[in-house]
């Protein structure tokens, strides 16, 4: 505010002496030497002398008190170096979001002439020369930046991303762990490292992983997008360890009730193959039994019939199918795994009785059921129901094959 009052003295002043000498155009003359002279208009004289006025009160300043013309010359320079450095970081910015490499070298250049860029435009300018370096290079350049700047967050993380992108998993493997050491539980080490696992079929330390995502950020766009990847390997760690699964484990999912419903079949299949080679196989087919109550699923059968031939044909096996089908979620499909294990059996008679009191209760029946009375027609040596059989198989099997045709 006082260097604006004085810039308005100073006008007024100037605009004074204006006046004056406009009014007064005389001129004076200045003798230089012998007769030489000049003339001057006096108002150029007042101007002049006004001039020169100010000229020695800045000198006599500047001697006075020198720091403090130094102090305004360095605040001068540096307003323009940092209006400088800001409009080339904008220049770098806008090099960056257009992907222009060769723009962002040359403005990454003007900027090492301030010093060492920050470190976070650095990580920025190697991320755009995935645009002109191999794989390999840039592993290579994150690696010499990672070694001048140790144990440090903004170089491990991008690092990490790229050794997952080229799929070096050794590396991923590394870093996550170094990045653990610095922030325990980060999110992106958990999920490189389930990465990790995954490719090596470790399902146990990728399930581990995968539930740490999903514990800690059960809400977010990132439990949404990893559970659906996550069932499916809890699916692979069940295939191939079936023993160690327990239902109890799931409470941790949004949706464990119906992953435990919608896996309900695979899962109990698997188990049930494993209780049968550990020779537990009433155990098995006790399971699988309540399995097929819940879902009505047909593989449940086949493996229960699959358990049933393991056992050699085992009372106590055949009475938990009896007992399906007697109870109130007998279907179609049990009666006829029952008269395929009667024919296999060698019980014919039976075979065919039940097979007889399937016709009377259905009106449209599946090729298995036609199949199984042409080959127990064989058995009996009666043509012509073997004969009615294999018409009644070739014509189902055609409309099988043309579902358009299929009676409403």
């Amino acid at each position: 505010m006082r260097f604006l009052y004085k810039l308005i003295g100073a006008l007024l002043a100037l605009s004074i002496l204006g006046y004056f000498g406009f009014l007064n155009n005389h001129s004076f003359p200045v003798y230089i030497w012998g007769d030489y002279s000049l003339h001057l208009p006096a108002w150029f004289i007042i101007y002049g002398l006004f001039l020169l006025g100010l000229l020695l009160s800045w000198c006599y300043h500047v001697l006075l008190h020198p720091a403090r013309w130094l102090q305004r010359a360095k605040h001068a320079y540096m307003n323009y170096r940092d209006t400088k450095h800001e409009d080339w970081n904008h220049e770098f910015r806008e090099a960056c979001l257009r992907r222009d490499v060769r723009a962002i070298r040359q403005v990454f250049g003007k900027l090492k002439r301030f010093g060492t860029p920050p470190l976070y435009l650095q990580v920025q300018q190697l991320q755009q020369l995935r645009y002109q370096y191999s794989g390999t290079k840039m592993l290579e350049e994150f690696s010499q930046l990672k070694q001048q700047f140790p144990n440090h967050l903004q170089v491990l993380l991008p690092y990490l991303q790229l050794a997952l992108e080229v799929k070096d998993w050794g590396r991923a493997e590394l870093l996550s762990h170094e990045i653990l050491q610095l922030a325990p539980e980060h999110p992106e080490a958990l999920d490189g490292l389930s990465l990790v696992y995954a490719h090596r079929q470790d399902w146990d330390q990728c399930i581990a992983q995968e539930k740490k995502l999903l514990t800690r950020y059960a809400q977010s766009m990132v439990a949404e997008q990893l559970l659906s990847q996550h069932e499916a390997h809890l699916l692979q760690r069940v295939e191939v360890k079936p023993q160690t699964f327990q239902k109890a484990e799931l409470k941790y999912l949004p949706n464990a009730s119906s992953f435990r419903e919608f896996h309900e079949v695979p899962l109990t299949i698997s188990h049930a193959k494993t209780l049968s080679e550990a020779g537990q196989y009433l155990k098995a087919a006790q399971q699988l039994k309540r399995c097929y109550e819940k879902t009505a699923s047909p593989a449940v059968l086949d493996a229960l019939e699959t358990v049933f031939d393991q056992t050699g044909k085992s009372e106590k096996v055949w009475q938990t199918l009896q007992e399906l089908q007697n109870s109130s979620s007998v279907t179609l499909y049990v009666q006829l795994v029952n008269a395929r294990i009667l024919y296999r059996w060698g019980k014919i008679e039976e075979a065919w009785s039940l097979l007889d009191s399937i016709q009377a209760s259905q009106t449209q029946l599946p090729p298995l059921y036609h199949a199984l009375r042409f080959l127990i027609a064989q058995q009996k040596d009666n043509t012509s129901q073997q004969l009615e059989a294999a018409q009644s198989l070739i014509a189902a099997e055609d409309v099988l094959n043309n579902p358009l045709r299929f009676p409403k």
